[in-house]
């Protein structure tokens, strides 16, 4: 039952610091030297002082709490680790700093493996080593050898060979070992848990299930996620054994799949009496069928609810998951955003084992399962096609198609670019042709303004390479081009009217790092927001005019060039503020800005827009591997215009010319220039190639792409644009072998073929 899923997530939660689980999960110090320290700055460290001398023992001292804790300390003469250690303490709490440093080091000296290491862990406890890591006086020796101590005791801890030990004496006939055991899993913690639940997947243990099942039948709600995860394994053992494990806990997560087992029609009748019993007495005596069923589905929604506002938690959960050839579960750690998009895949399976002819829990199941897939991929790696398939049975071309139209509906980003990565798999280009409303989804994820939807619906549509005409098509072209033309470098855009205080604050902006570039009106700033690929933030004063600013911001929410941009306004009065504020109801990618001069204070403000555009933030980097996959496609458009004469790239021809002047793209822009056929295109090549200033490898390209559009539409520059080649060429009489026969090469292109010319006034 349910092995198609068995994914479970554990949220570790610090427990209290003297506990010696808390450190197992987790080592606090595990910090490289050369970092900032636990509470300690490493240039605030008190350093080993060369005058710095031991307590010295006299007439007057001897007597005081100091003198006679060091005299006892001395003539007890500590040897060993434990020895040293409290003798370490004890030094430590009346501050004798030099004895504690001698003691310290001649600790720090023995040598001893992560066993004997987590041994004094355990003798001394958590706290003394809390202690010993953010004592200043004692740095940086002490932070140094707590961060040994610690990470040995966790390696040590959860060592394999160590926790299949424990777990096997739970089924020694003496109950205080097996006390001693289980306290010991509980230390441990999940990773723990894990191993037990093994147990039962192995035949040849079998003598150690009774023991064991009476341990998981303790466990408490820390447990609850790998007791979801032994739940949904595939194998039945090890689910039975979970199942009764999961029913003494209390926990929502607990409850959500006892519910499951007491609504699936596939639970075998022995454990939906007994899940039934257990609900019975969660709810005090009733059970409403309808409302468990709507219970999880609200929380699979929740968790997969559409955002445009990405998640910039740092926080990271371990994701468990069983591995049936081996018979081990394995975890990863996650963000929280991947575990609520596994959640949400996980409670939808259950909802569709529950009815699966419920097309509204088919569709929840399948853009769960999606979501989360191309969340664990990430942005820039497209999901295994053929495991998510696999997994989801084998769903076809159609269905995905409608889909991806829900998806958009609901704005679940991720989900939908899965989707369009699963349709270039399966390569239908049918799903083209399906569209209602005149485009097709694909075409709508362009429309839809998240730049990396955008690509993977450029890329979806470019394998399944259509050759007929289809609704959207030019919006396809569109998208090619506006994101061929990426620099690599992302940029701000400031529009203000010229008042001395916005010029001020356009100033403090660039100081922050980012590269600025500025327009005085609405109309300026409009052409220029949607002129370019390379935008991360548009910032605009509410002095703006020619259109207003709010105008403004309505025109660019309507393109889908800029619909996903992120846009600050800086206000300067109450009225326009709540004019903005409205707006910000309605569009989370929208902020005030307030006006300041103070560069901390301005680039604080800026940092609030990281990762509001997307799911993901889109990096420099995958710009430039989209822009190649764009001008990559419009040279295979251009290089055969009979079969996909239906795109119309003459429209784009200012985006081809730009492309001859961005690093890596003059040879793809050559090539495309050479088969538009224009008379433009010809005089774009020659004034490209008879630049001085270029390198000569890429005026060669230029050359040969002419020479190629020559051969095949023949000359269509002017009488006065041949002219002035020839002139070019006598003027690099004084020039280079090389930089002669570039000019050379085109004019014997020119002289070679008839001549097509337009008239000699043709501009």
């Amino acid at each position: 039952m349910l092995a198609a899923f068995a994914v479970a997530v554990v949220i570790q939660i610090s427990a209290n610091p003297t506990t010696h689980g808390a450190i197992f999960q987790d080592n606090p110090f595990d910090v490289a030297d050369d970092e900032e320290s636990f509470s300690v700055r490493r240039t605030d460290a008190a350093e080993p002082d060369v005058a710095e001398k031991v307590f010295e023992l006299t007439a007057d001292n001897e007597g005081s709490t100091i003198g006679l804790v060091v005299r006892s300390i001395r003539r007890q003469d500590p040897q060993t680790p434990a020895e040293l250690a409290q003798a370490l303490s004890t030094l430590i709490n009346v501050q004798a700093w030099a004895d504690a440093r001698v003691y310290l080091q001649q600790l720090s000296k023995v040598a001893m493996n992560d066993k004997e290491l987590y041994d004094l862990f355990t003798d001394r406890g958590a706290e003394f080593f809390y202690i010993l890591h953010s004592v200043e006086q004692l740095s940086p020796d002490s932070q140094r050898f707590a961060k040994r101590v610690l990470g040995a005791a966790k390696n040590y801890a959860n060592s394999d060979a160590r926790i299949r030990a424990i777990v096997k004496t739970l089924a020694d006939p003496n109950i205080n070992v097996r006390s001693t055991a289980f306290g010991k899993i509980k230390q441990v913690g999940p990773q723990a848990y894990a191993a037990m639940l093994e147990v039962f997947g192995n035949e040849e243990l079998k003598e150690l299930w009774p023991g064991v099942r009476g341990a998981v039948r303790l466990l408490e709600d820390d447990a609850t996620e790998i007791l979801v995860a032994g739940a949904t394994c595939g194998n039945p053992q090890i689910e039975v054994e979970s199942y009764y494990g999961l029913a003494n806990l209390g926990t929502n997560e607990a409850i959500d799949l006892i519910s499951f087992l007491y609504l699936s029609p596939q639970t075998p009748q022995n454990v939906k009496t007994f899940a039934e019993r257990r609900l019975r007495e969660y709810f005090g005596g009733s059970i409403d069928r309808s409302s468990l069923i709507a219970n999880l589905s609200r929380k699979a929604n929740q968790n997969l609810r559409g955002q445009r506002k990405s998640v910039t938690s740092n926080a990271k959960v371990s994701v468990w998951q069983y591995q049936a050839e081996t018979n081990r579960f394995v975890s990863d750690r996650v963000s929280l955003v991947v575990s609520s998009r596994i959640r949400a895949a996980k409670m939808a399976q259950l909802l569709f084992e529950i009815d699966p002819h419920n097309i509204q829990n088919r569709e929840l199941f399948l853009l769960a399962s999606i979501e989360s897939a191309k969340k664990l991929a990430g942005p820039d790696t497209p999901i295994d096609a053929k495991a998510v398939l696999k997994k989801l049975g084998n769903p076809g071309a159609a269905e995905l198609n409608r889909l991806l139209s829900v998806s958009l509906g609901r704005e679940i980003i991720p989900a939908s670019i899965g989707i369009c990565e699963l349709l270039k798999a399966i390569n239908d280009s049918n799903v083209l042709y399906s569209g209602q409303g005149g485009n097709c989804p694909l075409v709508k994820c362009i429309l839809s303004g998240e730049r990396y939807l955008q690509f993977a619906a450029l890329d979806a549509i470019a394998g399944l390479d259509p050759k007929m005409p289809y609704a959207g098509s030019s919006y396809v072209v569109d998208l090619a081009a506006f994101i061929s033309n990426t620099s690599g470098q992302q940029k701000v855009l400031v529009g203000h009217y010229g008042s001395n205080d916005s010029r001020t604050f356009e100033g403090v902006v660039s100081t922050t790092g980012a590269k600025v570039e500025s327009v005085r009106n609405g109309l300026e700033f409009y052409k220029a927001a949607t002129g370019s690929p390379d935008w991360k933030l548009l910032l605009l004063t509410d002095n703006m005019l020619r259109p207003r600013f709010n105008q403004v911001i309505q025109q660019l929410r309507a393109d889908w060039r800029t619909r996903y941009l992120p846009i600050g306004v800086v206000v300067s009065n109450e009225q326009n503020r709540l004019i903005v504020q409205r707006l910000a109801k309605s569009d989370p990618l929208i902020r005030i800005i307030d006006l300041n001069f103070d560069t901390q204070i301005v680039n604080s403000q800026l940092a609030l827009f990281e990762g509001l555009s997307s799911s993901w933030e889109s990096t420099d980097s995958s710009r430039v591997v989209q822009a190649a996959v764009a001008s990559q496609w419009l040279a295979k458009l251009a290089s055969d215009r009979q079969q996909y004469g239906f795109y119309n790239l003459h429209k784009h021809e200012d985006a081809v010319y730009k492309m001859l002047y961005v690093a890596g793209k003059t040879r793809q822009a050559t090539d495309i220039a050479a088969k538009l056929g224009t008379a433009r295109a010809q005089r774009e090549l020659v004034n490209y190639a008879s630049q001085n200033g270029l390198d000569l490898a890429s005026r060669q390209a230029a050359v040969d792409a002419f020479t190629a559009a020559v051969k095949q539409y023949g000359v269509l520059l002017t009488t006065d644009e041949i002219r002035l080649q020839y002139g070019r060429y006598n003027s690099s009489a004084t020039q280079s072998k090389d930089v002669q026969a570039i000019f050379g090469a085109m004019l014997d292109a020119i002289e070679k073929k008839p001549t097509h010319m337009a008239k000699a006034d043709q501009k």
